[in-house]
């Protein structure tokens, strides 16, 4: 019996459209670098998702560029359950050619427009539904320091009541989070957490 290759599988929409929210690029410089249209990348972020190539090539893109995703394949199923992407960390092993000495550090340990994207939400649907002001949004998917510490942990609230889960660990020597990014917890509504692939 040949032993058997293990596959990637499918990257979920809301896991690629919080890689870009974490790289912080537009659809446009997205679709430059990885070589992809405008069409296409649309089509991958969309609930629906791409075919294997265009989720690959983003794939490769992201990871390329220091993230990593997260999640759980069932065999039986083939369903993606507690997706999700993160920065990578110095002590990652498996991230491709990204310098294990650059991994990319953050102030607040938050990236609330990484969640923002993963939902799928606008700025105004997310403000609305966590009862903040746009400006308090903005300023909190800034540098997510500027607002109280009252307002941070509203939205902070509303994302977990939505079965996200804010990744990363603060660093021994300095006042910097690793790691940061977003997943889906266990127990959360199956249209947002599981990812059946097309």
């Amino acid at each position: 019996m040949e032993p058997i290759k293990p596959q990637k599988p499918t990257v979920p929409p809301p896991a690629l459209r919080a890689a870009r929210a974490l790289l912080k690029l537009s659809q446009d410089k997205v679709c430059q670098a990885a070589q992809l249209t405008d069409r296409s990348l649309r089509q991958a972020e969309s609930s629906n998702g791409a075919g294997e190539g265009v989720s690959n090539k983003l794939r490769r893109f992201y990871e390329a560029n220091g993230l990593v995703f997260l999640g759980s394949v069932s065999i039986e199923t083939g369903w993606i359950s507690g997706c999700g992407v993160r920065w990578s960390t110095p002590d990652d092993n498996a991230i491709g050619d990204a310098d294990q000495t650059d991994s990319p550090a953050d102030q607040s340990g938050l990236s609330f427009r990484a969640a923002r994207a993963f939902l799928g939400l606008s700025m105004d649907q997310a403000s609305d539904m966590a009862g903040l002001s746009k400006k308090a949004m903005i300023g909190l998917e800034g540098d997510g320091l500027s607002s109280e510490a009252s307002t941070r942990d509203r939205l902070i609230d509303f994302y977990e009541s939505r079965g996200l889960i804010f990744l990363g660990r603060r660093g021994k020597a300095v006042r910097q989070y690793y790691g940061v990014g977003i997943q889906m917890g266990d127990g959360s509504p199956d249209n947002v957490s599981d990812f059946e692939p097309s």
